[in-house]
């Protein structure tokens, strides 16, 4: 059983290592180290980074996670730093920004947990997350493995900006967007799980993820971030 948490480092920076560690191990599984990064001590300090994960509920290791960005004035999204100079991309970012924009970015999991849906359902937390925290438009970086967890989610993908080998000639890696406000894109049992969710994020509760099912099992959420 795991407990799934969406966190703010600057509150709790002990969590920020084992982030990192779990993150590298599991890349180096794939011989893609470079891609996994330490978090920036300036978006901490910002407020502007989030990290949503699964723990044990027993031992409190962890077994998975992402990175949640927020975009506040002066602060750049990591898919802006790795694609400076796709036109496209800083195009829609300038004609979004209003609205705000929130980033997944570095998801793992360990190898234990992969092929179970914990993928998905960390992601879907963080984009149950975005509007609380002032988000009306998400953006990711993704491969082309992840996809079969993506579309069914929502994400669509950004022709424009092209598709790109990172981080290496092993991957193709095109930009997504999803609308977490609608989800109009999600198929009719992911938004409902969505919305359960940013429901259940508003109250505070606490969440567990089953194994052995899958899916989220009760209706607990526990969100240790500030609201913006």
């Amino acid at each position: 059983m795991l407990n799934i948490r969406v966190i703010n480092p600057g509150a709790d920076p002990s969590v920020v290592e084992d982030f990192y560690a779990g993150q590298t191990q599991v890349y180096s599984e794939f011989a893609a180290e470079k891609a996994a990064i330490r978090l920036l001590q300036e978006d901490i300090e910002a407020g502007s980074v989030y990290l949503v994960i699964g723990q044990d509920a027993h031992t409190g290791e962890m077994a998975g996670g992402l990175r949640l960005y927020l975009r506040p004035p002066g602060i750049k999204l990591p898919v802006e730093r790795v694609l400076a100079d796709n036109h496209s991309l800083h195009v829609q970012l300038l004609q979004r920004s209003r609205k705000g924009i929130a980033e997944i970015s570095g998801f793992w999991a360990h190898s234990r947990w992969r092929g179970t849906g914990l993928g998905s359902a960390l992601v879907r937390v963080a984009i149950a997350a975005m509007p609380l925290l002032g988000a009306e438009q998400g953006i990711a970086f993704s491969h082309h493995h992840m996809r079969s967890l993506v579309t069914p989610i929502g994400w669509v993908f950004d022709p424009e900006a092209g598709r790109i080998p990172y981080p290496d000639a092993r991957y193709d890696s095109s930009v997504i967007w999803i609308d977490p406000i609608t989800l109009r894109n999600a198929e009719p049992a992911q938004r409902a799980l969505i919305f359960d969710l940013r429901a259940t994020l508003r109250r505070r509760d606490e969440i567990q993820w089953s194994l052995a099912h899958g899916e989220m099992s009760g209706e607990q959420m526990h969100m240790e971030a500030r609201s913006h």
